[in-house]
């Protein structure tokens, strides 16, 4: 699903135009030449604070016009002093495509609670004139290198080059800029280093970097820890399962879904778990990779008695209260996705699967207690087609295990059906859409 970048660059200049006209001073921060071309759909921008309020009105303006909804943010504008995102998406329901974008408003550049740099130093000798206007070259040098370093301990190769020139041609407007959060010995001993390219060096002191500029910066504990409790109290992350037989396309759904999100869930904002969370106890049988090694005939152990049955649900049920509440949870509050291939809802569906005899009124029992997922995705196809992808079950079996998923599907949380007889990449439309949307609704 190639994103549709006409529509990204029509958003984002509309949605400039309408700064200027409103006299807002702002700039790009990183990228600029990529999001002239919309091939970034990742926006940095920073806007003069006192119009944070009015320039998120009309980015909401402008997206209601061109189609566009919001399926992400982190609270209003108010909520924090550092950055503020806004997730966008444009579903072409024509084309099966989906174009997102994604803007981070970022008034002051901060770390934990200290202001590295203000909003003034931001847009310092910001051309007002042009639509893609940047900070001066010694800010954005700055801006380079410093937030990555502390947050990340990294460097990027990208603006290596950019932060070595602009050292080397206006070395006191930058030491300037470093006086902010550091001390002038330590700013001229980095400012050498970078003229060298000294990179290792650089990372090597950043022990220094982050104790002058717990000491240096200015402090905003109070604007940092609204915005924490903000994250805990107004997660914006998604808990979801996937419900299908063996063969039905778990696995290769799960894989595509990053790819289509794009930058809103990437590296480490996606959390997959196979079945239950694994808090008290993972599963025993992983492979090199740490990933659940599948039994290959899961039907051919024998079930166990209804003692131990019942012992064996009320040891996974605490795994799921705890594994959610200890675990999934955070990563909910920080904005994660939060992927279950199979959950609870498969002790409806495939009791042999994990050995147990017991009746469906002790699982309702236990499943009372149990986290809801956001969305169950109910993987629904033809029982000799899902067969001949994976002989792992018989068709007859995969035929009634169908219809106890559809027979249950009540009991499920907001249960969506996908017909995995579709190709792949229209299977994965439809759960990326449905993600999407579901969110877009969260958000209004």
């Amino acid at each position: 699903m190639i994103a549709n970048t006409s529509l990204s660059c029509a958003f984002t200049e509309s949605f400039f135009l309408l700064l200027r006209k409103n006299n807002i001073r702002f700039c790009v921060i990183h990228n600029v030449e990529e999001v002239k071309s919309g091939l970034s759909h990742d926006i940095d921008i920073c806007i003069e604070s006192s119009k944070l309020a009015l320039a998120e009105k009309l980015l909401n303006v402008i997206a209601l016009e061109q189609g566009w909804k919001m399926h992400l943010h982190t609270g209003n504008i108010r909520d924090t002093f550092n950055a503020k995102s806004y997730h966008y998406h444009y579903i072409d329901e024509r084309q099966r495509n989906i174009t997102l974008l994604h803007f981070d408003f970022v008034p002051v550049t901060a770390w934990r609670g200290r202001e590295l740099l203000s909003n003034e130093v931001l847009l310092t000798d910001v051309d007002s004139e042009s639509l893609y206007p940047v900070s001066a070259p010694e800010v954005m040098a700055v801006v380079d290198l410093f937030p990555h370093l502390l947050y990340d301990n990294c460097i990027k190769d990208k603006y290596k080059n950019r932060i070595q020139r602009i050292f080397t041609e206006l070395p006191e407007k930058v030491l300037s800029i470093m006086h902010n959060f550091i001390s002038k010995e330590l700013a001229e001993r980095i400012l050498g280093l970078a003229q060298q390219q000294q990179w290792d060096d650089i990372l090597a002191l950043r022990a220094d970097i982050v104790t002058q500029s717990l000491r240096y910066a200015k402090r905003r504990p109070l604007d940092h820890w609204r915005h924490i409790v903000h994250k805990i109290m107004h997660p914006t992350g998604i808990m979801i399962a996937f419900q299908g037989t063996d063969g039905s396309g778990k696995s290769s759904i799960i894989q595509a879904i990053p790819e289509i999100l794009g930058n809103s869930y990437i590296g480490d904002t996606l959390n997959y778990y196979h079945w239950r969370p694994g808090f008290i106890k993972p599963e025993k049988k992983l492979n090199t990779e740490g990933e659940p090694i599948t039994d290959l005939r899961p039907h051919t152990h024998p079930p166990d008695n209804r003692l131990r049955s019942f012992l064996k649900l009320g040891f996974y049920t605490l795994d799921y209260i705890f594994g959610y509440w200890l675990k999934v949870r955070k990563q909910i509050s920080q904005g994660h996705l939060v992927i279950f291939d199979r959950y609870f809802y498969d002790f409806y569906i495939d009791k042999l699967r994990y050995c147990l005899t017991i009746n469906n009124g002790i699982i309702r029992l236990f499943h009372f207690l149990i986290p809801s997922p956001a969305i169950t995705f109910l993987l629904i196809g033809d029982a000799e087609k899902i067969y001949e992808r994976k002989k792992e079950i018989s068709a007859a079996e995969i035929q009634e295990q169908t219809d106890r998923l559809l027979n249950n599907k009540h009991r499920f949380s907001n249960p969506i059906i996908i017909d995995v007889n579709q190709n792949l990449p229209k299977v994965c439309f439809n759960v990326c859409r449905a993600i999407l949307t579901h969110l877009a609704a969260a958000n209004k």
